[in-house]
């Protein structure tokens, strides 16, 4: 089945970009820990490995990393940790963008039309879990991007919503009535992106735009 193949490498990938920014701002956690490396192997998660082989989802390891190391003289902590979790989602935008860019390629030249499959999955699945990961509910990538943003007023609460993040996400995925809203909502973002890629890349008449 290729997507598991490709999920592990868009995952391992998320991963490798948390690594490599922490690791630029000064932190060298993932470097001793072999996580500054593109092998998807250094990413995965024992028990995201066994839920991607029993429903065909899962997650790869948290890159860990100590705030206190961070430096930088132009940017506050603050920023340096929504750069950090913003990497992750970018990673899997820019795997997106060059799954639809050999897409075109294969759509223009007639040639290697055998992985234009891979090619799809790739860059619906990298859209779908960058959206997955924007989410604003601990722990997910979006709620470090999102937090330096809220008003002070709002900070305690936010925080507070922590340790009922997983349960809050396990709500959207699986409540009746609310996981459909929310599937829909998912795979509407991502369809709507991916028919915007193909239309700069040239191709509107293969998604139908």
């Amino acid at each position: 089945m290729i997507l598991i193949p490709i999920f592990i490498i868009s995952i391992g990938f998320h991963e490798a970009a948390h690594a490599y920014a922490v690791n630029y701002f000064g932190d060298d956690t993932p470097r001793l820990q072999g996580r500054l490396t593109l092998n998807p192997i250094a990413h995965l998660d024992m028990f995201g490995s066994i839920m991607l082989l029993m429903i065909g989802f899962g997650w790869g390891k948290s890159v860990e990393y100590n705030p206190n190391a961070l430096k930088n003289d132009h940017l506050s902590r603050a920023t340096m940790e929504q750069i950090i979790a913003a990497a992750g989602p970018l990673a899997n935008f820019v795997l997106a963008f060059l799954s639809v860019a050999g897409l075109s390629a294969i759509f223009f030249t007639g040639s290697l039309s055998f992985l234009m499959e891979a090619f799809l999955i790739s860059a619906s699945l990298n859209l779908l879990l960058m959206f997955l990961n924007l989410i604003p509910i601990p722990p997910l990538d979006g709620s470090k991007v999102i937090r330096p943003f809220l008003p002070f007023s709002l900070l305690q609460h936010y925080d507070g919503l922590a340790p009922y993040g997983s349960i809050l996400l396990l709500a959207l995925f699986f409540l009746p009535g609310i996981s459909t809203v929310f599937s829909n909502g998912l795979h509407s973002l991502t369809n709507g992106t991916l028919m915007q890629m193909g239309k700069i890349l040239g191709l509107g008449a293969l998604f139908g735009a």
